[in-house]
């Protein structure tokens, strides 16, 4: 799954116009996780109405999603709004931009601070309505730890913007948002 994340890292350095290794120092030490996740029917009593998994965008870099065959269940939200269903193809990925959350300001994906706001985050949902019993196998593909992130002077350039955000460091964003999750205040 690393060298999968690694091609697409080249593929992204390379239509950005940089060097095809230019991630490579970058994400060398890569903190990665990886799930499964189980994702029981809705009640039917319901009559289809709730929710699997709310709205949200991942928070690293890059998510490589591999999911069963259940159809109708993964969904991510247009430009324009509107909810739209990403079906599974079979022996492909869904791949998501993911991001980092800076605390006191907005969501910002680490791609989306290196490339200026070139490449966005998407917000995705899980609505499973189906019968079965839906599996999702994410990989979560992050800069390194001590990874700086800011805009690129090449993205800065071509997006005919300034700079549109500070510098972060990846670990420090993480720790964030996985503090977050949890509440440790009573924890000794």
């Amino acid at each position: 799954m690393r060298r999968v994340g690694e091609a697409i890292m080249h593929a992204m350095a390379l239509g950005l116009g940089l060097d095809e290794h230019f991630f490579d120092s970058r994400m060398d030490d890569s903190f990665w996780v990886m799930r499964l996740i189980g994702y029981p029917p809705l009640d039917p009593a319901a009559d289809g109405v709730g929710i699997s998994c709310g709205e949200h965008t991942d928070y690293g870099c890059l998510t490589i999603l591999n999911t069963d065959e259940t159809t109708g269940a993964l969904q991510v939200k247009s430009k324009s709004g509107e909810w739209i269903t990403a079906n599974p193809i079979p022996g492909a990925f869904v791949i998501n931009i993911g991001d980092m959350v800076n605390a006191c300001l907005r969501i910002v994906a680490s791609l989306q601070v290196w490339t200026n706001e070139i490449y966005t985050s998407t917000l995705h949902r899980v609505i499973h309505t189906k019968g079965n019993f839906r599996v999702s196998v994410p990989f979560f593909f992050e800069p390194n730890f001590d990874t700086v992130v800011e805009p690129l002077p090449i993205c800065v350039e071509r997006s005919g913007r300034p700079p549109l955000h500070k510098p972060v460091m990846y670990g420090d964003h993480l720790l964030r948002k996985v503090g977050g999750n949890f509440d440790i205040s009573s924890a000794e």
